[in-house]
């Protein structure tokens, strides 16, 4: 210790007289040691720090005395001002002479307001605040506007920056500390406040307004005895005051505190700090100076740093303190590199996992126990969640302590959300809260068929899912036009698809008027009571508390202790839970008590109070309890000062992360002289008492320092900070012995024993990537230097895992089919799409025809580019099937067979003089599709007047009657006699003597088919639609790549549906008509594949430069047969459990919804 500070009353101490003492650690040892520790009041920086001396102390005393202890008082200085404060509301003279303070004849005098709270109140203040720069006119002010206003007022008023101040003259010593910026922003801060304050009003209090209260109280002459009356009733009348490991005071403290300088009690405050350190400590002295102008007396040992390398002090501590910010000195100390190591690695990703590792190395290699070592970052928030990550993948017992936004909870967003729907009907809303863990209704809905059916209706996100009435409308008109639609002559497809749709829009009405009762919404105002009693109906109502108490229950059912790590893992899940909904419950307490003060029984609307309580539940946040003795603590660098740890780990120490960047005042207009020079002042001391106050109090006997730096964040390099070249400067730690990059990984030389940990292998997953990636070396033992051996930790099935490797067997990568799967294989019915899906990507046919996993539907608002081309399929379909029933439009072809018959096919022979009748047909038809209620969408009906327009360079269905008529001219020799022709028959692998190998079961549909016969020879052509050109197939996809199957197997088929009958047809084409028309010179919407007479091309009109291939060194008929066979190809890889992913990147990948599993695109 290098300076005490102490009132009158504290020379008459025993402490005082004996200053036989020379750090905090053998202050408190003193009173320890004499039994009258309960008499001191000890105030420390932090909570945490509380909690660990009353830990350590009631310890060490029961060893020396042998008994218990009363109640320890170990504060920070907020709770303890909070503790004069609750003694000060009790006291009738001082709450009857401050009304305006304190809110008489109530069951409490004052409430002391959340940072929840703050927000709301700062909300309120900003809608009556006179504002001219924040305030904009028809705009509602965004909630981060709200929130940093909120805090950025706390902060000036922590500072001491209250009404009380504004009122004063502009020349006061209080406003000579700041600089006005922005006259605008500074006035309307300036209204801000004072609004702010006005609602403080009636016993609503923050701590900037506690110590406003306390400091006038102690200040008054007339109740200035008050004080040392209220330290007696509360803590006794032989209390002594004792304060350490502080650095800087703000105003309000330090005028607190010097109201001490002439208590009854003995009152002390003790500072590691030296003159001799010049700029390190600047703001110390500032404090010092002041607590000396007020009256306090100064002692210092200052004499020790003349001679600190010869006395047996903590010889490392008073070197940091005097070099390591002193940029004239050239001195170096060697001892650093005992216990200090600096590590860089690549980003953060990299830093989490190194330190996971060397978490390991420490507690199984150097038997260091968990509890032991602390992580801390300059804000815990910046690593909180991927330490949680890494951790719980790693098994390591950790205790977090960073503070959690209280909407982050699920609990929370169910409970907001089931508020919300009181206020309005919102069906996602209402699935999303079903769909949870924490809601109970007495019904059972089919969750997935309403989001189904939601999205088949088209509900839209902006205004109709508000709307209950016309969504259930909308679902019972879809459930009468497929009703209807039941009625027609369907083919097997579409009445199974209409069929089962019915089953679903039935369920969907009877779940959604189930919902409609289960979901309704109130139109009532509601007084803060009310609306407390309102949240609690609705807990009820869903059955929220069961459901948490069901889940508890679950998890001490199904508990297997088999490590402690699952355990306390299990219960850190159920108790963020519980934290959760108990804060939660403690804020509406708190809103309601809020507005009953200042509003009385005044109603306000539920949207209301529930803009409010979003507020409020954005700003506060929660943390899990700590579990003691348990784990690695993770936090930030200001926990744990003045704590002992035997490993202290430092992560994040990069240049504008610590030391943060000094930002400069943006917003209130104003800031504190000399700010930038006390913000660089602030984060030195606390890198420096990182290094050093943490062997301070209850000091181990070793101690391991970590420090850690990232070269790279995305893109982009980083500095370290200048902290570490600072180190660098006045060590020797910039060797390999003490700094590491993990960018030498992978170099010849062996890693020296230090940093073993950085290329240690600690779990079977990272020996299976770096399998994957082959970069492991194929006989593990190479391995030996790299691999840390935890054997007794790892299970039965990684050591097999291992041992496999070590012995370079072979894993098996093939996948295991059951028997039922291989029977149902046999018996199933293929469509070319399963096909070719496997051609594509054999690990997506996996993931969705033998895992059945399925991607979620994605239905657009506007007419996706499948549903228009499903919509136009239909439309040619019918078109087709009337003109087959009218006798003008058909004739029947003669198809001669094998045994020199005939076999009837009837036709459809289109008449260009007919297009008026065509025309008037087809629009016909497009109307009757547009009724369909699916279509009912505003952003739809924007594209009906395309199809139903006349104009054929408008409505693209008219474009396509106009090419096929154009190609029916008086020479054109081909009919279509097959639309959305169903196929359902067994495709024949035929061995060289012509049996049957092998069969697969195929049900397809083919768009249109086409026929041509001169008498003698039968040929046949099938048409596919497709809406755009870029979903057309070409030669190669069928003839090299084997990617495409459609159309040979098409022709296939119906090759030998007609063999049955007798008739021998010749294969002409495939073509693919594309609807939407392009502007090419094919000057044709088809495009032909497995094309073998180029003549062709020119009886459809097709210019010679067409896109169309036709085939080269290939028969129509060998490239069908050479498809077959592929076809039998993928089934044997298939049933062989093979589904590999392909080394090439396929273009199905573009598009694939699966890419999170196989991360190909990705990466």
């Amino acid at each position: 210790m290098s300076y005490l500070i102490y009132n009158q009353k504290f020379t008459e101490s025993e402490l005082y007289r004996s200053r036989n003492y020379k750090n905090s650690a053998e202050i408190i040892d003193h009173f320890i040691q004499n039994g009258k520790i309960t008499e001191i009041v000890l105030i420390v920086p932090t909570n945490r720090v509380a909690r660990y001396l009353k830990q350590q102390i009631l310890q060490k005393y029961f060893e020396i005395h042998h008994k218990p202890l009363r109640k320890l008082h170990i504060y920070n200085l907020q709770n303890f001002i909070e503790e004069i404060f609750d003694e000060v509301s009790k006291n009738k003279t001082i709450t009857q002479n401050y009304p305006n303070f304190f809110k008489q004849n109530s069951r409490k005098n004052y409430i002391l307001i959340s940072e929840a709270s703050r927000v709301v109140l700062t909300e309120e203040a900003y809608q009556k605040a006179d504002l001219q720069y924040y305030k904009f006119s028809n705009i509602k002010v965004k909630l981060e506007v709200i929130k940093k206003l909120s805090e950025l007022i706390y902060g000036l008023r922590e500072d001491g920056f209250n009404s009380s101040n504004i009122l004063h003259d502009k020349e006061s010593e209080f406003e000579k500390q700041y600089e006005i910026i922005d006259e605008r922003k500074n006035a309307d801060t300036i209204s801000l406040i004072l609004e702010y304050e006005k609602l403080l009003t009636d016993g609503l209090f923050d701590i900037p307004k506690i110590y406003e209260l306390v400091n006038i109280l102690f200040s008054n002459e007339k109740t200035s005895e008050v004080r040392d009356n209220i330290i007696t009733s509360r803590f006794g009348l032989n209390t002594e005051i004792i304060t350490i490991g502080f650095s800087e005071l703000k105003m309000p403290e330090f005028e607190f505190i010097s109201h001490f300088s002439k208590s009854k009690f003995p009152f002390s405050i003790s500072l590691d700090y030296s003159d001799a350190n010049g700029p390190l400590f600047g703001n110390f002295q500032e404090t010092i100076n002041k607590l000396d102008e007020v009256g306090f007396n100064i002692y210092s040992d200052d004499e020790l740093f003349d001679d600190f390398e010869q006395k047996n002090n903590d010889t490392d501590s008073y070197f940091l303190r005097k070099f390591l910010f002193n940029y004239n000195s050239e001195k170096i100390n060697k001892n650093f590199e005992d216990y200090i190591k600096i590590v860089q690695t690549t980003n953060i990703d990299q830093e989490v996992k190194s330190i996971a590792k060397l978490v390991k190395y420490l507690n199984l290699e150097k038997n260091i126990k968990l509890n032991e070592i602390a992580i801390v970052s300059k804000d815990a928030n910046d690593y909180a969640n991927a330490f949680r990550d890494i951790f719980k993948r790693e098994r390591i017992p950790v205790n977090i302590s960073d503070r959690i936004n209280l909407m982050s909870a699920n609990i929370i967003n169910i409970l907001v959300n089931l508020i919300q729907l009181k206020a309005e009907f919102d069906i996602e809303m209402i699935i999303n809260v079903l769909s949870s863990q924490f809601v109970k209704i007495d019904s059972e809905l089919d969750l997935n068929n309403i989001l189904e059916i939601t999205n088949q209706l088209r509900i839209s996100k902006f205004y109709y899912k508000h709307n209950s009435k016309y969504i259930i409308n909308k679902a019972k008109n879809y459930l009468s036009f497929v009703s209807n639609k039941l009625l027609e002559e369907l083919d097997y497809h579409d009445k199974k698809k209409y069929s089962l749709l019915k089953t679903k829009l039935e369920k969907y009405i009877e779940d959604f008027q189930i919902i409609q009762q289960k979901f309704p919404q109130i139109h009532e105002e509601f007084s803060s009571k009310r609306f407390k009693e309102f949240i609690y109906k609705i807990i009820s109502e869903y059955k929220v508390k069961d459901a948490v108490l069901s889940k508890q229950k679950e998890f001490i059912s199904l508990m297997k202790l088999d490590t402690v790590y699952d355990y306390y893992f299990g219960i850190e899940e159920l108790e963020k839970e519980n934290q959760a909904i108990s804060k939660f419950l403690l804020l509406l307490d708190e809103i309601s008590l809020t507005f009953d003060m200042r509003f009385g029984d005044k109603n306000f609307t539920l949207n209301e109070w529930l803009m409010r309580l979003k507020i409020a539940v954005s700003q506060e946040r929660f943390q899990i309890p700590e579990k003691n003795n348990y784990g690695v603590q993770i936090t930030s660098i200001e926990q744990i000062r003045m704590i002992s740890y035997k490993v202290k780990i430092l992560c994040g120490l990069n240049d504008g992360v610590f030391p943060s960047i000094y930002s400069g005042e943006k917003i209130i207009g104003r800031e504190l002289k000399e700010s930038r020079l006390r913000h660089i002042r602030s984060e030195r001391i606390s890198f420096y008492q990182f290094l050093s106050s943490s062997n301070h109090i209850f000091p181990e006997d070793t101690q391991l320092i970590y420090l850690f730096f990232n070269s790279k964040k995305n893109s982009e390099n980083l500095s370290p900070s200048p902290f570490v070249e600072n180190l660098f400067k006045i060590s020797n730690l910039k060797s390999t012995k003490t700094f590491y990059s993990d960018s030498n990984l992978g170099e010849e030389e062996q890693i020296i024993e230090e940093f073993s940990w950085m290329n240690s292998l600690t779990k079977q997953s990272e020996i299976l990537e770096l399998t994957l990636s082959n970069k492991i070396i194929e006989n593990i033992s190479e391995l030996s230097y790299k691999l840390i051996e935890y054997k007794s930790r790892l299970n039965q099935d990684e050591v097999e895992y291992l041992r496999k490797i070590d012995s370079k067997e072979t894993i098996n990568s093939k996948i295991e089919l059951t028997d039922e799967f291989v029977d149902e294989f046999h018996r199933k019915y293929f469509s070319i799409s399963d096909i070719e899906k496997y051609a594509s990507c054999p690990y997506q046919y996996y993931v969705k025809k033998i895992l059945s996993f399925e991607a979620p539907e994605k239905i657009e608002e506007s007419l996706a580019q499948f549903e228009k081309g499903n919509f136009a399929h239909n439309l040619f379909y019918k078109f087709y099937i009337r003109l087959l029933s009218d006798l003008d439009e058909t004739f029947t072809l003669n198809l001669k067979k094998e045994d020199g018959g005939d076999y009837p096919v009837t036709v459809v022979r289109l008449e260009p003089v007919r297009r008026d009748k065509y025309e008037k047909l087809l629009l016909e038809i497009i109307e009757e599709e547009l009724k369909n209620p699916i279509f009912d969408h505003p952003f739809i009906h924007l594209e009906f007047d395309d199809f139903l327009s006349k104009d054929i360079n408008q409505n693209f269905f008219l474009y396509w009657l106009n090419e096929e008529l154009r190609r029916a001219a008086p020479f054109w020799e081909f009919y279509p006699y097959a639309f959305e022709y169903t196929l359902m028959r067994k495709l024949e692998l035929k061995n060289e003597e012509g049996g049957t190998e092998d069969t697969m079961n195929f049900l397809m549909k083919v768009d249109k088919a086409i026929i041509r016969s001169d008498g003698e020879n039968n040929t046949l052509g099938v048409i596919d639609y497709k809406y755009s050109k870029g979903s057309v197939e070409v030669n190669n996809s069928i003839t090299s790549k084997k990617k495409s199957f459609q159309m040979p197997i098409y022709l296939k088929l119906l090759m030998d549906e007609f063999r049955e009958k007798g008739v021998l047809v010749t294969p002409l084409f495939g073509a693919y008509n594309v609807i939407v028309r392009t502007y090419d010179n094919s000057n044709s919407n088809l495009n032909f594949v497995l094309l073998e007479d180029d003549s062709i091309r020119e009886l459809f009109g097709i210019k010679k430069n067409a896109t169309s291939q036709v085939l080269k060194n290939l028969s129509t008929e060998k490239a069908i047969e050479n498809s077959v066979s592929e076809v039998f190809v993928i089934k044997e890889k298939i049933l062989g459990g093979n589904f590999p992913l392909s080394d090439d990147i396929p273009k199905a990948c573009k598009y694939c919804d699966f890419d999170s599993l196989c991360k190909r695109r990705s990466n």
